[in-house]
């Protein structure tokens, strides 16, 4: 886990979800090779010319640092935290698990080669040392600590890391869209090696705790991954003691974990309770001591049960206009009926009755504080129902037409597609509402192409993972029709083989022009409410980042 800074970040925007991580510690900080100016020009001004004449100057392997000591607590251990969720885990398989909900239940058992920061900057966790060492963001190297074991204590080396990054390359849950670019991951010595065929860049983020592709699996799991249902195995600073599916999972400390100063409970139990209101009353009695599933409508009663209450960062939701070409809906694939149901939505009236106090409208695919963010962008689909009304009429669907959407069964997904349809029907879009029973039920609905519009949410990722999800993953469940676009996806390329910073006014540029195909209605940047009793302190607020995690939670 990595070092944290001690002043707390407030934030009082960004979102969260039912789909949307510590003590401190005594990791090193990163050691990056930075871009050098000639390499960082020859990116931006001859990207094209490389595919023919790749270049040949490549800055030289990130070099290893040494990994400060592991420490024993310094501070105080507590006997027992409980910890509220609302739902259980899809699966503690790390590479099957919903990316947010897991920072509670998975993390602590899986530790990742990076961490993410709650200012969303990296550390490193398995990882001492790490960066890309090309000059076009196609090949990032990671190198492990010295010394480092699993839980069941065999040594997690180099090939150990390569094989578990390989498995969730292939099953992972958001592989497709995240890893579609590389081509493959391999070990020297313990450094692990990975290459991409076009520009991949964030892959810190991807191997890092936020997105868990980075939580590397023991050979003991890799070898029968069902087992990874019930038991833990991985190289976290907590093992999975015992387990009722559904109901409770009991963690307690890994004694092989290579930094005993992140375990600052004997013991963690997770509880699945799903109304808030019982968790606010066994908060009360001491029953539970943390939880991120209250919503804005809970903060009233929960500040007056004297509990601590926070906002972080987490998720936005969407109304993925899916079928772009028409083939289910033949009205979707005009893009004057999809800028018609943009302007048609009143944002703030819905994330209000959505989501009460913890919200805010969302008018473009990057919140603020995102890479690709345009504050211009906010004003092209403001509320005007006139205006909604004669774009209908100049597609030729004066009188509306007939719409399947899915939406899961699941808090936010579910009300918000009902206040969307509602708001639709006043186009006179006449909805036929599906509701799935969970995410990754809908998810494997909206791969097979079964629905033409459907209600989604991801965190708040940077441009290149936004971009992998809806632009460049055809057959995925963003982007299922595979809709191209050169406004878009060349933009977006060109962009990606560019330092990060010299690329935003090419991701805001692409983004104009997804927004201006109205490929998606973006709809509530909604946030998540932190609970804390009294006797529990230590996370942060996300800065556009994580929520917290088990480990950022102490005695207080």
């Amino acid at each position: 886990m990595p070092p944290r800074p001690s002043q707390l970040v407030v934030r009082t925007i960004a979102t969260a979800v039912v789909l949307a991580c510590a003590a401190a510690s005594t990791a090193p900080a990163v050691t990056k090779k930075p871009t050098t100016k000639k390499a960082a020009t020859k990116k931006a001004t001859t990207t094209k010319a490389k595919a023919a004449a790749p270049t040949t100057e490549k800055p030289a392997a990130t070099p290893a640092t040494t990994a400060a000591p592991a420490k024993a607590p310094t501070g105080k251990v507590g006997e027992l935290l409980t910890i509220a969720i609302a739902a259980a885990p899809n699966s503690l398989n790390p590479v099957l698990a919903n990316v947010g909900t897991a920072n509670l239940n998975i993390n602590p058992m899986y530790a990742s080669m990076l961490y993410m920061n709650a200012d969303r900057s990296y550390s490193g966790d398995l990882a001492q040392s790490w960066g890309y060492t090309d000059p076009f963001n196609e090949q990032f190297e990671m190198t492990l600590r010295p010394g480092l074991k699993f839980a069941d204590g065999t040594p997690l080396d180099g090939a150990a890391a390569a094989a578990s990054l390989n498995y969730y390359l292939k099953s992972g849950l958001n592989s497709a869209a995240w890893l579609s670019n590389v081509t493959s991951i391999t070990n020297r010595g313990d450094t692990v090696v990975v290459k991409a065929k076009t520009s991949t860049p964030d892959l810190e983020r991807v191997f890092s705790s936020d997105k868990l592709a980075g939580a590397i699996i023991s050979p003991a799991g890799l070898a029968d991954p069902s087992k990874m249902a019930t038991a833990s195995y991985g190289a976290g600073a907590y093992v999975l003691e015992s387990a009722t599916p559904g109901s409770s999972y009991t963690l307690v400390p890994n004694k092989n974990f290579w930094n005993p100063a992140q375990q600052r409970w004997k013991k963690i139990q997770i509880r699945v309770v799903p109304d808030a209101n019982a968790v606010i009353q066994a908060m009360q009695t001491g029953q539970i001591d943390f939880s991120t599933q209250l919503t804005g409508a809970n903060i009233a009663g929960a500040k007056a049960a004297g509990l601590n209450i926070d906002l972080a960062a987490g998720a936005s939701f969407f109304a993925m206009m899916a079928d772009r070409n028409g083939d289910l809906t033949p009205a979707i694939g005009d893009v004057k009926v999809r800028q018609a149901m943009q302007v048609a939505l009143d944002r703030p009236l819905i994330c209000k009755a959505v989501f009460g106090e913890a919200v805010a409208p969302l008018y473009q695919m990057e919140p603020n504080g995102i890479d690709g963010y345009d504050a211009e962008l906010d004003t092209v689909y403001q509320f005007d129902l006139a205006k909604a009304k004669k774009l209908m009429s100049e597609s030729g669907y004066p009188n509306g037409f007939k719409l399947n959407v899915e939406a899961a069964n699941q808090a936010g997904f579910n009300v918000l597609g009902q206040a969307v349809a509602q708001q639709w029907k006043a186009i006179g879009i006449d909805v036929d509402m599906t509701n799935s029973p969970n995410v990754p039920a809908g998810q494997a609905l909206h791969a097979g192409k079964k629905f033409s519009v459907y209600i989604t949410a991801n965190g708040l990722n940077s441009t290149p993972l936004l971009a992998g999800l809806h632009v460049f993953s055809p057959g995925n469940r963003y982007n299922p029709w595979g809709t191209t676009d050169p406004g878009v996806n060349d933009v977006l390329r060109q962009a990606f083989a560019m330092p990060a910073k010299e690329a935003v006014p090419l991701y805001r540029k692409a983004w104009k022009r997804a927004l201006d195909q109205g490929w998606s209605a973006p709809v509530c940047l909604s946030q998540t409410v932190i609970a804390a009793a009294k006797g529990v302190g230590g996370w942060q607020v996300p800065n556009g980042g994580q929520s917290p995690t088990s480990l950022d939670l102490t005695p207080a």
